[in-house]
């Protein structure tokens, strides 16, 4: 399925950057380069936590965000817990999950994801993977330049801010 958006997107596109967690990006990367080797010089993939800060992709036309940046909650937890006591949080936050909807920016349909239960935690976790998400979708430098520039969302969560059109599996068929 990935692959066939990628084909819909570099049909419409100059050029792709496809980010997607390593073991997804890694596998995408040797099956389209396996298949399609023609896209070598359009499609580039990198994963998630690997393109902070870099302008290595401000000349590519689009990017594809696959799946969320998730970071173990066992681990997570940990940091919570530490920024909760520095920022004096007194009781300690429980390893306590719940399923959470969310919808795209102004709309109301989305998906619900597992989260913290305790309101600290699950606002740190959110800005957190938020933040990766935007990190990602922003190495096309989109606002630096007077070109168009186009970012996909491919996952069953919202992640970015400024979703202009949601799109169903079918519609993309």
């Amino acid at each position: 399925y990935y692959v066939s958006v990628i084909e819909y997107l570099i049909k419409k596109h100059e050029s792709l950057l496809v980010i997607a967690t390593k073991e997804v990006r890694l596998l995408l990367e040797d099956y389209v380069n396996g298949i399609k080797p023609d896209y070598r010089e359009r499609v580039q993939f990198n994963h998630y936590g690997n393109v902070r800060g870099t302008n290595r992709y401000a000349g590519v036309q689009s990017v594809l965000l696959v799946g969320q940046f998730r970071i173990p909650y066992n681990a997570l937890w940990r940091e919570v817990q530490s920024w909760g006591q520095f920022l004096g949080i007194k009781e300690s936050i429980p390893m306590e999950f719940t399923f959470r909807a969310k919808g795209y920016d102004t709309r109301q349909d989305g998906h619900s994801y597992r989260t913290f239960s305790h309101p600290f935690a699950q606002k740190y976790v959110d800005a957190l993977e938020e933040a990766e998400m935007q990190q990602s979708a922003e190495r096309i430098r989109p606002h630096a330049t007077d070109s168009d520039k186009f970012i996909y969302l491919l996952a069953s969560r919202p992640s970015l801010n400024w979703i202009t059109d949601v799109t169903t599996e079918a519609q993309l068929k």
